[in-house]
């Protein structure tokens, strides 16, 4: 119920709400003992698409804690790295170089075909690896 305390400005009908759990939890309680508890979802992506129009308030909470990040570790990580990319050095840097540092700095795991990259610059701009003579 904290959770709905928390968003009730987002829920469409948060007077109807305590209703809605009470509902909830009956449908799933019957739904355990009819079926057992192999069909019963197990995370709350999976619970989503289960949930009918009869519980709007319970779809709009499901969807807000799907999109909650579970720590802010991955984001903390994101700006001190980008704090380290973006330094007084490159501050001419257009967004979306920056963007793409960031990228490879966050993603360090993706292997990169050097080869690839190579061949792509080679297509969009001929001119510039061409050796003088």
């Amino acid at each position: 119920m904290k959770a709905g305390e928390l968003y009730t400005e987002d829920l469409p009908n948060p007077s109807s709400l305590a209703s809605e759990l009470h509902n909830w939890h009956t449908k799933w309680s019957q739904e355990k003992e009819t079926h057992g508890s192999s069909t019963l979802p197990t995370t709350l992506y999976s619970t989503l698409p289960q949930i009918s129009s009869f519980y709007p308030n319970i779809k709009v909470l499901i969807t807000i804690l799907c999109t909650l990040p579970v720590t802010s570790c991955t984001a903390e990580r994101s700006f001190s790295g980008l704090k380290r990319i973006k330094s007084s050095l490159r501050s001419t840097m257009t967004n979306e170089r920056l963007s793409s540092l960031a990228l490879l700095h966050n993603h360090r795991d993706i292997p990169v075909n050097i080869e690839e990259i190579i061949d792509e610059f080679d297509r969009q701009y001929p001119r510039r690896l061409q050796l003088s003579q």
